[in-house]
């Protein structure tokens, strides 16, 4: 029994080492492609953010909620 839960403990072990590993090694790949794409950076245009539309319907629809919601209150 004693064996078996060694076993497990040294798989445990060595499944988290590499699961670290891995990580280190994926975080410091990620800082190099960084690294390498930054001059290309630039070249993707940036996107204009488009004027939010705001129209008198909406309006309404959110003044009849706000008396809806204070009418529910008041009963």
């Amino acid at each position: 029994m004693e064996n078996l839960l060694f076993d497990g403990l040294k798989l445990m072990i060595v499944g988290m080492g590499f699961v670290y590993v891995f990580l280190i090694i994926m975080i410091y790949c990620m800082k190099l492609l960084q690294k390498v794409l930054e001059p290309f950076s630039g070249l993707l245009e940036k996107p204009v953010p488009a004027a939010p539309a705001k129209s008198s319907d909406d309006d309404k629809i959110v003044a009849v909620a706000a008396a809806a919601v204070e009418l529910f209150r008041k009963k």
